[in-house]
């Protein structure tokens, strides 16, 4: 078995300007969070100055994250990116872009997927951030050892650094529903999750699509174009039917041959696949139960004393990024766009200068 190689506790940047007082601060993904935080470092005082040093680390061989498609047909379990081919985004690009740089004057208002990607290679490239970027690089640990984290990636080496910034995002891991029979459905080829789906195509005469979000709101629309019947099953919503679309309410049973029952005891046959548009979990696999718990946190009050990823958010977290634990300095940590449902490039970048300005917090609890 190879070694881990452990890096000194601090080497020269390439500008000469790293010393034994500088900071070293560890950015996970180089996509819309990670390029916003590296932005928001290289301007400040501190870098410029060589008291702060950024490593940004990024898992794939281009920036972008979510925004960088994967490869066709999607390889791996789950695909590096859920991105489908007709996704656009659903605030215009004035509100979505980052507040130093906005799209070209001539771009769409509701720019598709790789208008957005082009858009963020292009911040890159006009801030020189991609030098910052060790690209092909997985964090496999982050361990807390004493006053500083521990960082191992995929390369087997082990970095020491001051402050970790989380940016890695939170479109990778799916959720899946824990309804009776779905997991049958799924072992059999009969459902899917929607982070596969990339286009319509014949995927038979009737398709279930399970949620109600953007991406089951758009799939159940383009499946009507390759399907004789499309089921989009939203929780609470009425019986409808509009012509090739029928629109039902929450499933409570798949069942066999095709059948299943909803909500209000009403049923449909002969679903020949189902896409299960039901989103996706916070996921932090490089971390150990003595940093953050996989578990639900207990009820509150009191805030507990650890920190808890329920997969639906982690708590508890000051401003939404800090957190709140005994275990290690709260502003050594920072969880970064965690948020949905918020104009998110612009919060980023905001979210980037509260995480510089809580380094000079003492404890948050």
């Amino acid at each position: 078995m190879d070694l881990p190689t452990i890096q000194p506790e601090y080497e020269s940047d390439l500008d000469g300007k790293t010393t034994t007082d500088t900071k070293a601060i560890c950015i996970i993904g180089a996509g819309p969070v990670g390029l916003a935080a590296l932005k928001i470092l290289l301007d400040s005082s501190q870098y410029k100055s060589g008291e702060w040093k950024p490593s940004v680390f990024e898992a794939r061989d281009e920036l972008g994250g979510v925004w960088l498609p994967a490869s066709v047909p999607p390889t791996g379990e789950p695909p590096e990116s859920a991105i489908y081919d007709s996704l656009t985004t659903n605030i215009p690009h004035p509100v979505m872009a980052y507040t130093s740089y906005p799209f070209p004057p001539s771009t769409a208002l509701f720019p598709g997927a790789k208008v957005v990607l082009k858009y963020l290679n292009d911040y890159a490239d006009h801030f020189d951030l991609r030098s910052h970027i060790q690209f092909n690089t997985t964090i496999k640990t982050v361990v807390r050892a004493g006053s500083r984290w521990e960082v191992t990636t995929s390369t087997n080496t082990i970095l020491p650094f001051d402050f970790v910034m989380l940016c890695g995002g939170h479109y990778r891991i799916p959720r899946y529903p824990d309804t009776s029979g779905v997991t049958q459905w799924l072992s059999s080829g009969r459902a899917s999750h929607s982070a596969t789906y990339r286009h319509p195509s014949n995927m038979g005469d009737t398709v279930l699509v399970v949620g109600g979000g953007p991406s089951g709101q758009d799939i159940s629309a383009e499946m009507c174009t390759a399907a004789r019947t499309v089921i989009h099953s939203l929780t609470g919503a009425p019986a409808e039917d509009i012509g090739k679309l029928k629109r039902r309410g929450r499933v409570t049973q798949y069942g066999d041959n095709g059948q299943v029952t909803f909500e209000d005891g009403s049923m449909e046959t002969g679903i020949d696949h189902c896409i299960l548009a039901t989103g996706y979990e916070y996921s932090f696999p490089f971390f150990s139960e003595d940093v953050i718990r996989c578990a639900v946190p207990p009820a509150v009050p009191p805030l507990p004393m650890d920190l808890y990823n329920s997969t639906y958010n982690v708590f508890p977290l000051a401003r939404h990024m800090f957190p709140l634990t005994k275990a290690f300095p709260s502003s050594s940590l920072a969880f970064l766009g965690l948020l949905v449902r918020v104009a998110p490039f612009p919060l980023f970048y905001k979210s980037s200068i509260s995480k510089l300005d809580g380094n000079n917090l003492e404890d948050l609890r």
